[in-house]
Order: structure tokens, then sequence, then C-alpha cells
């Protein structure tokens, strides 16, 4: 039996999280073949409830009123609820996406929500863990990010709650198409996380230096170790992802997958992955193994038709 096999039998605790971000209108264009589908935070979503169905989820997000009708159908088919979604006036936000390169994707968007204000954060559940995932960097400024995450650790009294932050389009200017812009107070951003997330392109919003290896990101993730972060996960397409902690960094290649149709929310599952882990207590190198093959496990269709892959990865 292997360790991922051995850890999902395992008698399981009740676990709840909040999953915090935006949900996108996508357009996936690929040559002439145009995907129209829900994006953004419903891949963290859907990636957590098919491989950790166990965990109760909370959402904390803004949403457009236009959006409220599909998305609400989608909550209800999870059986979740959306009493910390704010419904906003404003359309919601509209990404197009151009995926003919996987490794180097066009994005032009449409950022219309407002970002999440401080009073939302009134009557918060306890959580067990909060994934933290800036699907369009506009989610939140650093003084409300820091309340957040101060509130959500002040609720729970038993334990420390697991804190993970995927950097994502926090690294990207508003402009469309977007662009990496340098993160203004990356240090402030990251205190009190326990594992950061971000991609081998998006790590030159920190330092202003372009990398072009996992290899060339080992001396940075120990700069961020050394800050009180954890773990530190760095992914790079492809090429796979690097897992950086106190004890050890190792590289874990990408598996070999064909057809490759779309690579769109490779990096939320893989994020997923590691927080149902880690909730649950797994090891990083169990976390990762579920990680590596979850990510790959996606990549043959487009859309959200991709998350049908992870229920037989789970059984």
């Amino acid at each position: 039996m292997t360790a991922i096999a051995e850890a999902i039998d395992k008698p399981k605790p009740k676990r709840r999280a909040l999953l915090v971000g935006t949900f996108n209108r996508d357009t996936l264009i690929d040559g002439a073949l145009k995907t129209d589908s829900l994006g953004g935070l419903v891949y963290s979503l859907l990636a957590l409830r098919r491989l950790f169905p166990e965990v109760d989820v909370e959402l904390l997000s803004n949403a457009g009123e236009d959006l409220q009708l599909e998305l609400s159908e989608v909550l209800a088919a999870e059986k979740l609820h959306a009493r910390h979604v704010r419904w906003c006036r404003e359309p919601n936000n509209a990404v197009e996406l151009d995926c003919g390169d996987p490794e180097s994707k066009t994005e032009r968007s449409q950022l219309t929500l407002p970002s999440i204000q401080m009073d939302q954060l009134n009557g918060l559940p306890v959580v067990d863990g909060l994934l933290m995932n800036f699907t369009s960097g506009q989610e939140m400024d650093l003084e409300t990010w820091q309340q957040l995450r101060d509130t959500v650790r002040g609720l729970n009294h038993e334990q420390r709650t697991w804190i993970q932050m995927d950097l994502h389009s926090l690294t990207l200017d508003a402009e469309s198409p977007r662009r990496p812009r340098k993160l203004p107070n990356w240090e402030k951003w990251i205190e009190g996380v326990d594992l950061l997330q971000l991609t081998l392109y998006e790590s030159w919003a920190l330092d202003n230096r372009v990398r072009h290896s996992l290899e060339d990101a080992s001396e940075l993730a120990h700069r961020i170790l050394k800050l009180g972060v954890r773990v530190v996960v760095v992914t790079h397409g492809a090429h796979g992802f690097l897992v950086a902690h106190q004890d050890e960094t190792r590289h874990w290649p990408a598996e070999e997958v064909f057809p490759v149709v779309d690579t769109t929310g490779c990096g939320d599952v893989l994020g997923a992955a590691f927080f149902g882990g880690r909730l649950h207590g797994w090891g990083l190198g169990t976390c990762a193994r579920l990680a590596q093959r979850a990510s790959a496990a996606i990549v043959g269709k487009a859309g959200l038709k991709c998350m049908q892959a992870l229920l037989r990865l789970r059984s």
C-alpha cells in the first residue's frame, strides 16, 4: 500500500477550512478553440472537495451578482453555502487566458470587483486551516490580510491554524494584458504563513531576479524560510516543483502526461493537495506525492471537466 493510500485509509478527525480568493469567468483560448468556464478560486475549491471530501469548507470572497446563479449551483452541488460571499452589483471579474503556450500564458482581465473589506471578517468560523489564493491579486490590501490572518488564528484556541498562501496574481499588475510587478512589502505579506506557494516566474516579484530553473530558486526559498515560513513550494510547470523546509530541499519532477490539453488550474490543484494533506497531519513527502499526481491528472481536459480525474485519483 502506498503512503497516499495509507494516509487516506486512516480515520480522520473532522477538519474545517476557509478558502479565500476570487471566482472568475474564464475564457480559455487555444488557437481557434475557446472554452468558457468558471475559474479562479473554483479550482482550489473543487480540488479540495474531490481529494478531501470530508473537509468542511467555508468561503470568503466577493462575486458579481451576474455570477450568483451559476456559482450557487456549483456550491449547492457540493453541499456548501455562500454566507461569507458578498454579492456585488459590479459585474464579476472576467479573465481571458491564451493557453497556446502552457509555460507562458497571456492573461487579459477585467477586474471589476471591489476588494474584501474589514467588516467582512466579522463572524468568521473557527477553522483548522486558511488557504489564501490570490486568484485576482485584488482580493484585499495588506492591512486587511494581516487582520484576516490574526483573526483566524485568534479564533482557534485548541491548536495553531495552518495558513497557506498562493501568491498567484498578487505578483501581477492590474493592467491588461497583465504583467509581473515588484511586490511592495512582500516580507510583510508572508509573515505568519506556514506554506508559501509561488511559481518560478512569480519569484521575480520578490527580488527582481529572473530564474531559469528550480535549482535557481533554492537560495530564495531558504531566505523565505529564515523569515519564519515553514514550507516553500516553487512550481515550474512541466519541470515539476521544489519543496523546501528546514530539514530538506527536494525537487519533485512532473509526471509525464499525454496529451496535454489545458494546464489551467494545475497550481491550484497542487496547492489544494498540500493544504488538505497538512490539515490531516500528513508528512510533506506524502503531500508532495499527491500534489504531483493530482496536478498531472487534470491536464487532459479543458475547464472544470478536468476535475473528474481527481475522483478517480482519490478512489
